[in-house]
């Protein structure tokens, strides 16, 4: 009785493995590219925004690069220029970091649904001039990393996800740790050293 409930949970364990690492993802017409290409420049667009939305704060309250010659200005820096303005500065900014955790959320998981349904949405694949799908995963939150470091491992083997795109991702999930990899002339990866 044992082994009956063993075998088939290991036939249940392949079969979803079979499915989820299938060649169902099959190659991509123009239709799925024009697709793909449409919903991932709007995902990114958004993550965009929402990220420039912060700089704009800045700016309006003169603490950004440009109203401090050229300087970054950190946390500490921001509080003691502003003084009493500081808090109204600091809730502006959480209210656009609350946005920020929601849109991230979101576009990673639509880009999971998008990546179980046709493949890693790849610059080579989307025969784009510019990768956006692998900076949304740069921007997920914890939760999903489990989940991405399975898939993008099985695309990789599959072909669909470049060794730079999987590798920048990777370093964001691996908590950035270090400088992210470069793209050499060449094609190849260069890893930075911690």
């Amino acid at each position: 009785m044992k082994l009956n409930v063993k075998i088939i949970g290991c036939l249940m364990l392949f079969l979803l493995v079979g499915i989820y690492c299938s060649p169902l993802k099959k190659v991509l017409n123009r239709k799925d590219i024009k697709f793909l290409n449409k919903i991932v420049d709007s995902m990114y667009t958004v993550d965009q925004d929402i990220r420039n939305a912060i700089w704009d704060i800045d700016s309006i309250y003169k603490v950004d690069k440009k109203s401090n010659n050229g300087q970054y200005q950190l946390n500490f820096m921001k509080k003691k220029k502003l003084g009493e303005r500081y808090n109204q500065y600091k809730k502006s900014v959480d209210s656009v970091y609350n946005e920020m955790r929601k849109i991230d959320d979101s576009n990673t998981n639509k880009l999971l649904q998008l990546t179980k349904k046709y493949g890693f949405p790849s610059q080579e694949r989307l025969k784009a001039k510019r990768a956006s799908a692998y900076l949304l995963f740069v921007h997920s939150p914890r939760s999903y990393f489990d989940e991405i470091k399975a898939l993008l491992s099985s695309e990789y083997k599959a072909n669909r996800i470049s060794e730079y795109e999987k590798a920048y991702i990777f370093w964001h999930i691996n908590d950035r740790i270090g400088f992210p990899p470069k793209l050499a002339k060449n094609g190849r990866v260069i890893y930075n050293k911690k």
